[in-house]
């Protein structure tokens, strides 16, 4: 059998710390960019939507962000139920989509977005 051999590491706890310490950062940085780009998609699907009474531009659209802040969702709220027909269509009429081409437009600026706000919170 070959000789054992002790190494010792000096400086891991302080490393732990460093790597709790930037993934917390790391964590705040997305609930940021959650929190905007919900917002972008909500402003985007409410500039999109159609405009006869106006009630769904300004009361229909709403978004929450999850408990967690790492997620969320964009909808029609209760008042604005009705928007499912625009979205969609009907046999009577066509689809005015405004909740998809939103969340396509923002699926596009989210990976900045989150650059962006992560290397913010890391001060680099």
């Amino acid at each position: 059998m070959g000789r054992r051999q002790t190494v010792q590491i000096e400086g891991l706890g302080d490393l732990r710390a460093a790597a709790r310490r930037v993934q917390e950062q790391v964590r705040r940085g997305v609930q940021r960019a959650v929190a905007q780009s919900l917002e972008a998609v909500q402003t985007d699907a409410e500039r999109r939507a159609p405009t006869r009474t106006g009630a769904l531009r300004r009361y229909g659209i709403g978004s929450q962000v999850d408990g967690d802040g790492m997620s969320g969702d964009v909808g029609f709220t209760g008042d604005g139920f009705y928007g499912l027909f625009h979205e969609f269509g009907t046999t009577q009429h066509g689809a005015q989509p405004m909740l998809g081409p939103a969340a396509e437009a923002e699926r596009v600026e989210l990976p900045q977005r989150l650059t962006r706000e992560i290397t913010r919170e890391l001060g680099a």
